[in-house]
C-alpha cells in the first residue's frame, strides 16, 4: 500500500521552507501556491502532494499543529489517499473497482436507444432502467481498431457505473465468467456485464442527506470523507464500505444495491404515473441524475486485470470476512 497525502500549508513556500524540520525538507522542495501577488505572504496557501510512510505522516501532521505568532496552525489540512496493488487484497471477500485519478468517465449518447426507462416513484424522479441495446460511447479510439498502446486506459467506468473494457481483455473476462456486449461503433471496446448486486452496510462512509421520499421511502446516499478537526487542523481520510454478506461463490462483479448521489428532484405530492415509460430523449440529463452504484469484485478478478496489466482503475479494499474469518481493514495512519 502506498500512502500520499495532500497536505495544504498557510503561508507562502519561500516563508515555510526553512521552517521544516530536517526530516521532512523534501516536503518543503515540493510547495507550491496559486495565490497571486494581490495576496499577503501570511495569507496564502501552499499545497503539496507527496508519498509518505505512516511514521511520516504522522509526524508531519503534529509538526503541522504548532501555531504561529498569528495564533493558527502551520497546517491547514491533510487529505489521505491510499493506492493499493491487487495482490495485496488476496484473500479480501470482495474489492472496489475505482476510476484512476487522471482517468475520465466515456460520454455516452443515447440513453434512449440502449435503455428502457419507466418511473419508480410518483412522487421523486428515480427511474427504472433496463438496459435492452449497446451502449454508444464518444471515444478517443478509431473505430475498428484494436488496442495496441499498454499505456491508455483500458478499463473506464461510466457516470452511471458501467464497466467498459478494451477488447484484449476478453480472456480475462471469460475465464471469470462474465459476459460482455458490444459497443456501438467498435471493436476495440466492449461493456462487461455485471453478474448481481451486493448490499453496503449503513455505516460509513454511507451518509443520508435529506429527508426521505414521501413515496418510495428512499433516501440520497453520498459517500461521507471526514473530514475530522483536530487542534485546527482538516484531517480527510475515506473510509472503506462494509458489506452486509461477502460476494456470494462465483461472483466475479457486482453492482452496490444502493445508488450513491441521486440529484433528481422530490415533491410533495404525487407528479408521476409511476410505471409509465420515459423518453429519455425528452429528459436527457434525467438518467444522470440517477446517482451510481459503487462497482464490486472479487479479489481474483481484480488480480487478474492487474496481471493482464490493463490500467485505469484502482482497487480500494472493502471490509467484509474473507477466508478463514479473517477481516480484512484498509490500513489508516494514526494522528
Amino acid at each position: 500500500m502506498e500512502l500520499w497525502l495532500t497536505l495544504r500549508f498557510r503561508g507562502a513556500p519561500l516563508g515555510l521552507r526553512d521552517r521544516f524540520p530536517s526530516e521532512l525538507a523534501f516536503i518543503a522542495r515540493q510547495l507550491r501556491s496559486l495565490d497571486g501577488p494581490e495576496v499577503p505572504p501570511n495569507d496564502r496557501i501552499s499545497t503539496a502532494y507527496v508519498r509518505l510512510t505512516p511514521e511520516q505522516a504522522e509526524l508531519v501532521v503534529a509538526w503541522g499543529r504548532v501555531r504561529g505568532v498569528d495564533g493558527r496552525t502551520l497546517l491547514a489540512s491533510a487529505t489521505y489517499e491510499e493506492r493499493w496493488r491487487p495482490h495485496e487484497l488476496a484473500g479480501a471477500a470482495a474489492v472496489e473497482l475505482a476510476r484512476a485519478p487522471a482517468v475520465g468517465p466515456p460520454l455516452v449518447i443515447g440513453r434512449s436507444r440502449s435503455h428502457l426507462a419507466h418511473w419508480a416513484c410518483s412522487y421523486c424522479d428515480r427511474l427504472r432502467a433496463e438496459q435492452v441495446g449497446p451502449l454508444e460511447l464518444a471515444l478517443d479510439e478509431p473505430a475498428d481498431v484494436e488496442l495496441v498502446h499498454r499505456a491508455r486506459p483500458e478499463l473506464l467506468i461510466s457516470q452511471a457505473g458501467e464497466l467498459v473494457v478494451s477488447s484484449r481483455l476478453r480472456p480475462v473476462l471469460e475465464r471469470y465468467g462474465l459476459a460482455t456486449r458490444p459497443v456501438v461503433g467498435t471493436r476495440s471496446w466492449l461493456q462487461v456485464e455485471v453478474q448481481t448486486t451486493a448490499r453496503l452496510a449503513s455505516v460509513p462512509p454511507i451518509e443520508s442527506v435529506g429527508r426521505p421520499c414521501r413515496g418510495c421511502a428512499e433516501q440520497r446516499l453520498v459517500r461521507k470523507e471526514g473530514p475530522e478537526e483536530r487542534n485546527d487542523v482538516r484531517i480527510v481520510r475515506t473510509a472503506s464500505w462494509t458489506l452486509v454478506e461477502p460476494l456470494p461463490s462465483g461472483v466475479s462483479l457486482a453492482w452496490s444495491e444502493q445508488r450513491l448521489g441521486f440529484s433528481g428532484v422530490v415533491n410533495d405530492a404525487p407528479v408521476h404515473p409511476m410505471g409509465a415509460p420515459i423518453d429519455l430523449d425528452l429528459h436527457p440529463g434525467l438518467f444522470g441524475e440517477q446517482g451510481a452504484p459503487v462497482l464490486l469484485a472479487s479479489a481474483e478478478f481484480a488480480i487478474a486485470l492487474a496481471d493482464a496489466r490493463a490500467g485505469g482503475l484502482e482497487v480500494l479494499p472493502v471490509r467484509g470476512l474473507a477466508a478463514g474469518r479473517r477481516e480484512v481493514a484498509p490500513h489508516a495512519a494514526s494522528c
